[in-house]
């Protein structure tokens, strides 16, 4: 259930929630590892997650990892 809890909270952040976080803060490298790195604890906490749950965690990941990517563009003067 915890596992589920914090695979629900990874996705809430990778998808900004509802405003309450600011865009300087989406697109802070440290804050979007942190949000890849506790996706991936959610998920590896799933003791048999479904192909769904599989799926759904590629998909939430390379989204976050994108933006990670932009993020540190950003900051070394790539974009």
């Amino acid at each position: 259930v915890g596992a589920a809890m914090l695979l629900g909270l990874g996705m809430f952040v990778m998808r900004g929630g509802p405003g309450g976080f600011t865009r300087r803060r989406q697109d802070d490298p440290e804050a979007l590892a942190l949000a890849v790195a506790a996706l991936d604890a959610a998920h590896e906490g799933l003791s048999a997650p479904t192909e769904q749950q599989k799926a759904e965690h590629y998909l939430a990941r390379a989204r976050l990892k994108g933006r990670l990517a932009n993020a540190l563009a950003k900051r070394d003067g790539l974009r």
